[in-house]
């Protein structure tokens, strides 16, 4: 054994994880030239042996240390003054299973408690926060077969199918807590606000359906019974309600820019960049909901109300030339089938309100739909159209709510807030009593 070890207190907590590492060093001190890749596996694998073992002796040190208390109780309680040493639990770490051994303090009538526990922040369930992030930020990217599946090559802590989707919810469930609390100040800037809405349908169970389309799902007849023919998706689909609130600086353009009749074509103008850019999108909340949280977003960070006043600017304009336009020149050259002109007639007319370009193009205001678009195919289409999907409302929420928060650049700061969350879900706040001797 190593000399610089031997005079370490409590050293024979980590002396497995010495002998592993021994072990290791003397195995590739004796094999001769082989390919490289069966030398990787080999360290890759043994390595993942020694971190289970450091990760156990950590523990087991933990446990030999820690002291015992007259009682404990939550606010809310009785005192658990019956104490149990050498109670266990399994926790599963991304190196493997370890053994989580602590002081159980319980009483009649009412469940035990272990402080351990509690100071460790360890989860009701057996999986530990990196196994948790881990399977988790998997399946925020791919179908939950695949992240099993992936998380099977890189972890020696196994997960099943099921318990990955009730960690998903789990994770997911302080999403509306975590940005109602955050404190987003006024940016103090002249730049645009921009806030655009749209709608994109997801494949859903039928239970996940809204109760109009349950109905019109169950009349329906559909040409296959157990999945759609090419094309069809009526009464399967629930729309998700997707959001988008970014700041950019203005951009003016002329009409002639935009449709590349500008006479200087061989120069590409810079576009500026969209900053502290947040998108979400929903299944369970209706449209009005997403607006209104969105507008909650903008008073966060436009408390003067700057945004109205252009949006009132921007809604000014006409659009009914273009309209009239279209209809006399179809008039003219006498044409029958002329539904589809009708109706972009029809819409110019209706929406002519909020199709002034030539005021938003000179102000240098967006007028195009990319960021929103963007957002419904990076958040839904990417993730939640997969060939052969079908979702719960629950678990259809639970991904689009994590999906979002990644893509708004919260990933980090919502995993802090999760956890301390969870903490106070499980443990609460525990009363100890003085310590025994």
């Amino acid at each position: 054994m190593n000399e610089s070890y031997t005079n370490i207190s409590n050293f024979s907590f980590f002396s497995r994880a010495q002998r592993q590492l021994d072990t290791m060093i003397s195995k590739l001190e004796s094999i001769g030239i082989q390919e490289h890749g069966v030398t990787e596996e080999y360290i890759r694998d043994s390595c993942a042996e020694l971190l289970r073992l450091l990760l156990q002796g950590h523990l087991d040190k933990l446990a030999h240390d820690e002291s015992r208390f007259a009682s404990v109780s939550t606010a809310d309680s009785l005192p658990r003054n019956h104490v149990r040493q050498g109670t266990t639990r399994t926790l599963v770490s991304l190196f493997g299973p370890v053994t989580v051994t602590r002081l159980g303090y319980s009483q009649r009538q009412a469940s035990s408690l272990f402080l351990l526990d509690a100071q460790l922040n360890l989860h009701v369930d057996q999986y530990s926060d990196g196994v948790r992030r881990r399977i988790v930020g998997d399946v925020i990217d791919r179908s939950y077969d695949q992240a099993i599946e992936h998380h099977k090559e890189n972890c020696s802590g196994l997960i099943g199918k099921r318990q990955a989707i009730k960690l998903t919810k789990q994770v997911a469930s302080d999403f509306v807590g975590f940005y109602e609390r955050r404190t987003v100040s006024d940016e103090e800037t002249s730049d645009l606000l921009v806030l655009s809405f749209d709608g994109k349908g997801v494949v859903m169970r039928p239970n996940g359906l809204r109760e109009c389309t349950q109905k019109s799902a169950k009349e329906s007849k559909k040409k296959l019974q157990t999945r759609l023919s090419p094309g069809e998706k009526k009464d399967r689909k629930r729309m998700a309600q997707v959001a988008a609130i970014y700041t950019v600086h203005p951009n003016p353009r002329t009409a002639e820019s935009i449709m590349n009749l500008d006479q200087q074509e061989n120069v590409v103008k810079f576009r500026p960049p969209i900053r502290n850019k947040r998108v979400f999108a929903s299944l369970g909340r209706t449209l009005e909901q997403v607006i209104g949280e969105t507008f909650d977003e903008v008073i966060k960070r436009d408390p003067e109300y700057k945004v109205q006043e252009r949006a009132l600017r921007v809604l000014r304009g006409q659009a009914a030339r273009v309209a009239r336009g279209i209809r006399q020149s179809a008039s003219k050259r006498k044409l029958e089938k002329r539904e589809a002109i009708d109706k972009c007639a029809g819409y110019l007319c209706k929406n002519k309100s909020r199709l002034c370009y030539e005021e938003a193009l000179s102000e240098g205001l967006p007028i195009a739909s990319g960021v929103i678009e963007g957002a419904c195919r990076h958040l839904i289409n990417d993730r939640m159209d997969v060939t052969g999907a079908l979702w719960s409302l629950q678990g259809g929420e639970a991904i689009l709510k994590l999906r979002s928060i990644r893509s708004s650049g919260d990933w980090d700061e919502y995993w802090k807030y999760h956890l301390s969350r969870s903490e106070y879900r499980n443990y609460g706040e525990l009363l100890i009593n003085e310590a025994v001797s």
